[in-house]
């Protein structure tokens, strides 16, 4: 499992596990006052082993304003976070944290999500309580691990797209 990779460390746990924090204090700060707010991993890009792909016009102001259409057709107050749907959920695992966390359960894929301020905010209160009993079991989990967990137990919480990591960024804009 991933406790044995060397990327694990306390360090990019903590980074790791403070994406939605970050989206939180970018909805608090909200400098363009924007009414929902997107987290795209800086390594996107080199993940997908294609550098010419942001170059090459596909990921532009085209697919921003695709999120941004997609997001208006959302029910009104439906605050409901995005993420990216990879597996399906495994329910004998999902419901004992301690079997769950010690698997790599990668069933969403973190690299672009988002919402807004109010989902975002749901969301931070249910991750931070996983956290916290991730560390009490001792199997601290990735982010992708915790988001999976959380969105089992309230799916009402959640907007998914379904794809890869890949493929994760055109899923999310899409209508």
């Amino acid at each position: 499992n991933y406790s044995n990779d060397s990327r694990f460390t306390p360090q990019y746990l903590a980074l790791i596990w403070s994406k939605i924090f970050f989206l939180k204090r970018s909805a608090e700060l909200n400098p363009f006052e924007a009414t929902h707010f997107c987290w795209l991993d800086f390594g996107y890009f080199h993940m997908r082993n294609d550098y010419n792909y942001l170059a090459s016009g596909q990921v532009g102001d085209d697919c921003f304003t695709n999120i941004n259409a997609s997001w208006k057709l959302q029910e009104p107050n439906a605050h409901r976070f995005r993420i990216c749907l990879l597996n399906d959920y495994v329910e004998q695992d999902i419901l004992d944290a301690k079997t769950y966390y010690s698997k790599d359960n990668y069933l969403m894929a973190a690299t672009i999500m988002g919402g807004d301020s109010t989902a975002i905010d749901a969301v931070w209160e249910k991750l931070k309580k996983q956290i916290a009993l991730s560390m009490r079991i001792r199997i601290p989990a990735a982010e992708e691990n915790i988001i999976g967990r959380i969105s089992y137990f309230f799916p009402e919480l959640f907007d998914f797209t379904v794809g890869y990591y890949s493929t994760s960024l055109q899923n999310f804009a899409e209508v």
